[in-house]
């Protein structure tokens, strides 16, 4: 399994007629654990290029934290911290080649890959939320459907002989009125 912590940076584009146009922005918090399952199998290819093909199944639980929105006035939503639990599959092909940066055992592994992915929340569909100097709450209903995405993935990996690694990563998620495009970096120490 996994821990995480998400900074999340969100905008909600409010527009009604001509004369309301705006945007509501927030910054908040979330906690994630991870469950996996996950196998495949790798093949070589000409010129030291390997192809995996994998499946993976996870559940995962995320804790949101409380946030206030900023930027439209009386239309800014107070959510409350809300759980939800979410089953996901993946299937899909990376190709990939280790290439030696020097004598000393450094690596680098340039990957690039697709998948489909399957997501379907099992809870917390529903989160409660409040406009601006308002005690009256109503539910809000949060990404719950179940979606089909295809998912373009790219990232470079740098691994000494000690264990430390240092990774970029792009990850891209696009289908059933979805998309998501996520970069980040990794740094830790295997052992």
């Amino acid at each position: 399994g996994s821990l995480g912590f998400s900074c999340i940076d969100g905008h909600r584009f409010i527009k009604a007629g001509p004369h309301l146009d705006r945007k509501a922005s927030h910054d908040n918090h979330a906690v994630t654990y991870v469950g996996r399952l996950s196998g495949g199998l790798d093949f070589g290819l000409p010129c030291e290029f390997n192809l995996q093909i994998f499946d993976a199944f996870d559940i995962g639980n995320v804790h949101n934290n409380a946030f206030k929105e900023h930027g439209a006035c009386a239309l800014n939503l107070h959510v409350r911290r809300h759980n939800s639990l979410r089953i996901r599959n993946e299937a899909g092909i990376k190709v990939f080649r280790e290439f030696f940066a020097n004598c000393q055992g450094t690596t680098v592994t340039p990957v690039v890959g697709l998948k489909w992915v399957y997501q379907n929340p099992l809870s917390g569909r529903h989160v409660r939320a409040s406009f601006q100097h308002q005690h009256k709450s109503f539910k809000l209903k949060t990404r719950d459907s179940i979606t089909n995405q295809i998912a373009p993935e790219a990232s470079i990996t740098l691994n000494s002989e000690d264990g430390l690694y240092f990774s970029a990563y792009y990850e891209g998620a696009f289908g059933d009125g979805w998309k998501s495009n996520e970069v980040g970096l990794h740094l830790g120490k295997s052992f």
